[in-house]
């Protein structure tokens, strides 16, 4: 197989989706041995035009990231 099913074997970004940033994003730190990233809020509706079910969405989400640099290399 010449492919996999990425096209590319670089990941870039991994998304997850947690329900308590703070006590997920410290775990990660402690087991990473690294620094806690701060958290910040994605954009309300006036900057983002977030629609749900086609209507406009004050929907926000909260976002930490870490730096791990090249996560994935060989498949």
């Amino acid at each position: 197989m010449d492919k996999n099913l990425l096209g590319t074997n670089i990941v870039t970004q991994i998304g997850i989706i947690v329900k308590d940033i703070e006590k997920v994003s410290q775990t990660y730190a402690d087991f990473f041995g690294v620094e806690k990233p701060k958290w910040n809020w994605t954009d309300g509706y006036e900057k983002s035009h977030a629609e749900f079910n086609g209507k406009p969405s004050d929907a926000r989400a909260k976002l930490a990231f870490f730096d791990m640099g090249q996560l994935l290399d060989n498949f």
